[in-house]
């Protein structure tokens, strides 16, 4: 990955990856979070779908649920979404 994004997440959903990267734009951008559902199709080949950002935040947990994963922002300032939490819904064989 380039410098300034990293992952500090990984969330094993119905045969795909939910991960979260923590972001750093540069010495005049906030730390933000990036959450993108990945998906092997074969050796070299990554799906990747873009969920949902938050800025500005710098980490946040996950969990795989039923119908999805869920996230909660550990105590650092997460401004993204006001009740500290939101759950994803997701389809298994509907990646786009």
């Amino acid at each position: 990955m380039a410098p300034g994004f990293d992952q500090i997440e990984e969330i094993q959903w119905k045969g795909s990856e939910i991960r979260l990267y923590r972001t750093n734009g540069g010495a005049t951008t906030d730390f933000g979070v990036v959450i993108r559902k990945e998906k092997n199709l074969f050796p070299g080949l990554l799906l990747v779908r873009r969920v949902d950002d938050f800025y500005p935040c710098y980490s946040m947990d996950g969990r795989a649920t039923d119908s999805g994963f869920a996230i909660n922002d550990k105590p650092s300032d997460c401004r993204g979404f006001p009740d500290h939490g939101r759950e994803f819904r997701l389809k298994p064989f509907v990646y786009f």
